[in-house]
């Protein structure tokens, strides 16, 4: 098959790892070349994006670029992963936040952020992930700097709170959501994680996970973009 170099927007539903979308497409289109420019946790939806080709070795320039998420943070409720996919390790009680502390916790969380970093995470510690380390019954405390740039579509219903945040690469919403949730004194998880955009990229004619397995190979070429 001649791809020369082409990016595919994949809008990822839940369950889905980013590997098992590569190894799907890989089956049906019978080529092998395929990359990504940043994973998502299989609880997570939305953008997921593919590289073919010669634009495998943009990979580094595509995981630099600022990203768009929509969190839905639940309060009350830690768990070890930091999202529903986790064994509840803590409960607390909570008062919802008027808009005005909401406002005031988001500020605290917005520009540059110390941001902790989940244990059930990629992030190698002693040359294994921090994820292993966590099955291992061993949590690492670690942080890391990121940059967040603002917080828009902010909502309030009883026991969640939902937000688009806009930040830098290498920023972990799970994280943001935890901070916050402690920051109005209780605890917290995320019930839902949706990534809106990478850089200009976002889910205008994205393809998903279910469309590749059914859809001939011809019409998933046709969701090819050149790069």
């Amino acid at each position: 098959m001649n791809i020369t170099s082409a990016v595919l927007a994949v809008d990822k539903t839940e369950g889905w790892t980013s590997h098992d979308v590569i190894n799907v497409l890989r089956g049906k289109l019978d080529y092998k070349k395929i990359g990504h420019s940043g994973t998502l946790d299989p609880c997570a939806t939305g953008l997921l994006l593919l590289l073919f080709g010669e634009a495998t070795k943009k990979q580094p320039d595509f995981l630099h670029l600022p990203k768009v998420y929509r969190v839905s943070l639940a309060l009350g409720t830690a768990t070890t992963t930091w999202d529903k996919m986790g064994e509840v390790t803590d409960t607390k009680s909570y008062k919802m936040p008027t808009e005005e502390e909401l406002k005031n916790a988001l500020q605290k969380l917005t520009g540059e952020v110390k941001q902790k970093i989940p244990f059930f995470s990629a992030k190698k510690v002693g040359g294994k992930p921090m994820y292993t380390h966590a099955r291992e019954g061993l949590n690492i405390e670690k942080h890391t700097l990121t940059t967040v740039y603002k917080y828009e579509n902010i909502s309030l219903r009883e026991g969640f709170i939902d937000f688009d945040v806009y930040c830098a690469s290498g920023t972990y919403a799970r994280s943001l959501g935890i901070m916050l949730a402690e920051l109005l004194g209780t605890c917290g998880h995320l019930a839902s994680l949706r990534r809106l955009s990478i850089g200009t990229y976002n889910l205008d004619g994205a393809i998903t996970p279910e469309q590749i397995k059914t859809l001939p190979a011809e019409d998933v070429l046709k969701c090819l973009r050149p790069l």
